[in-house]
């Protein structure tokens, strides 16, 4: 994918990239991001039902780091909760129950 660069004029705003990692990786703001990882991923854990020969969860929050900031990613963690997120759309359903859309 092509990187393009544009200026885009906010009055006085300048963006500041190095303040938005640094703002993006604060405590504070990985705070406020763990809570609705770990929420939605205990969602769909309770509701996952594992396969016989299966162990441990289905879904799993990493943490993952981007190009400005670090956040979270909630994932399937085996092949049937794979094929199982992709029946009964787990994920899709704890987003909307947080109030995400």
């Amino acid at each position: 994918m092509a990187r393009a660069k544009c200026e885009i004029s906010f009055g006085r705003f300048r963006w500041d990239r190095a303040g938005y990692a640094e703002l993006m990786s604060s405590e504070d703001v990985q705070a406020l991001l763990t809570q609705p990882a770990k929420s939605i991923e205990e969602s769909c854990n309770d509701t996952f039902t594992p396969a016989p020969n299966e162990t441990g969860k289905g879904y799993v929050a990493r943490a993952v780091k981007g190009r400005l900031a670090r956040g979270y990613r909630v994932s399937t963690a085996s092949p049937h909760a794979h094929y199982s997120e992709r029946k009964h759309n787990r994920l899709l359903r704890a987003l909307h129950s947080q109030g995400s859309s």
